[in-house]
């Protein structure tokens, strides 16, 4: 049970603080000729049964603000510990066109505890849409 809630505070503490830097940026950069407006990003990739994805997309779609028109790569990076082994996710969105990110999921042990069970990598690929 704590090593959910630990989970769940990570991945809470790293989308948040990455939607916050997101907005700031977004409020600072003030050029009135590429509105930044917020947007939806809808994931599609594949889901392995019983995997366990430390992913910015736990709770559904992703709202943050977009520049349509100057997409640039975006990175989410997610720590937990799982099974006493503490993992990083990283979630890379490479720009397709103005309406698509190429979607890559990679995960990478950090440390493990002496007793610890260490699961499986999970890595996948996919498409990421610009939704309204």
């Amino acid at each position: 049970m704590l090593q959910a809630l630990e989970t769940v505070g990570f991945r809470s503490f790293a989308v948040g603080a990455l939607l916050l830097a997101a907005g700031s940026f977004a409020f600072k950069s003030g050029d009135a000729a590429a509105p930044v407006e917020m947007h939806r990003l809808v994931l599609d990739a594949p889901i392995e049964p019983h995997a366990i994805y430390l992913t910015a997309w736990e709770d559904g779609d992703v709202v943050m603000p977009l520049d349509t028109h100057d997409l640039h790569p975006i990175t989410f990076t997610t720590q937990a510990m799982i099974a006493g082994c503490r993992w990083q996710a990283t979630e890379t969105l490479d720009p397709i066109d103005s309406a698509h990110f190429a979607y890559s999921y990679d995960e990478t042990i950090l440390s493990c505890e002496p007793d610890a069970t260490v699961w499986y990598k999970t890595p996948r690929t996919g498409i990421v849409t610009i939704a309204e």
